[in-house]
């Protein structure tokens, strides 16, 4: 008989995720985890999935929720056909890190940053707009991330889900193989992609962040969805679903009838 060990969810919470975590942390540890995900190429080919789904739904415009440290933003719009006008995008999280949220903004004059807190499951998302949840889905208990999806079902043309880790034996044995390489990875955040003393303290000096980020990846790995329960929650809220890659897309069922039709 087959055991998994990992077949429900552990709801563990995450360092990150703690109340009482010092301020100081908290922008190294994002800024950590999106230089050491962009390293490890999770986001290397969504441009083109992103635009993708855009031309099936006829979308202008990207609402990100639970953006972080908005790498994933960074890379898609560097990568973005040079031929082809970039999306809108509005960046938002729960509990944006404000410093970087403004630099982004700054630096790419069709990214607008929304400084409040937004909550997924209440967030206003304009009409035909392509949502992306990178990297954050696994933070919601299962019925947080149903009125997420239902939300956003009701007001968005196409999603897309990313996820760089799967509740698998697999990826956990994956990330303990990769433990060590991967805090030596994060300790070269400020020389590698964002200057800062906070960062270099803290990531280099003194490998706070690294380490963290790492104790996180293994809660997430049991936190996770499994790729194909993300597609089953995404049907269930009205949308054709797909896994590509690390990526489960879902356009809106009535939508891609229309541009058929079309």
């Amino acid at each position: 008989m087959k055991i998994d060990f990992l077949a429900r969810r552990v709801l563990w919470t995450e360092l990150n995720d703690l109340s009482y975590l010092p301020k100081v942390f908290k922008e190294p540890y994002i800024n950590c985890l999106g230089f050491v995900l962009n390293v490890g190429g999770y986001y290397r080919g969504l441009a083109s999935i992103l635009e993708d789904l855009m031309e099936q739904t006829s979308s202008t415009q990207v609402q990100d929720l639970g953006s972080g440290s908005a790498t994933h933003i960074r890379a898609v719009l560097k990568s973005w056909p040079s031929q082809k006008q970039p999306p809108k995008v509005v960046i938002s999280d729960l509990n944006p890190c404000l410093p970087i949220f403004k630099r982004l903004a700054k630096q790419f004059p069709n990214v607008q940053a929304t400084l409040q807190s937004v909550n997924m499951a209440t967030a206003k998302i304009l009409p035909g707009s392509t949502v992306i949840l990178c990297s954050c889905f696994h933070h919601l208990s299962d019925k947080e991330a149903h009125n997420a999806l239902r939300n956003i079902g009701k007001q968005a043309s196409a999603v897309l889900i990313i996820e760089p880790i799967e509740r698998t034996a697999l990826y956990f044995l994956k990330h303990l193989l990769l433990l060590i390489p991967s805090v030596v990875l994060g300790m070269l955040t400020p020389l590698f992609h964002r200057w800062s003393i906070q960062n270099f303290l803290f990531c280099t000096v003194f490998p706070v962040a690294p380490l963290m980020v790492q104790v996180d990846c293994l809660i997430s790995i049991l936190r996770s969805f499994r790729f194909e329960e993300i597609k089953d929650l995404l049907s269930q809220s009205g949308f054709e679903a797909q896994v590509r890659g690390y990526a489960v897309t879902g356009v809106k069922r009535a939508r891609r009838v229309d541009v058929k039709a079309a």
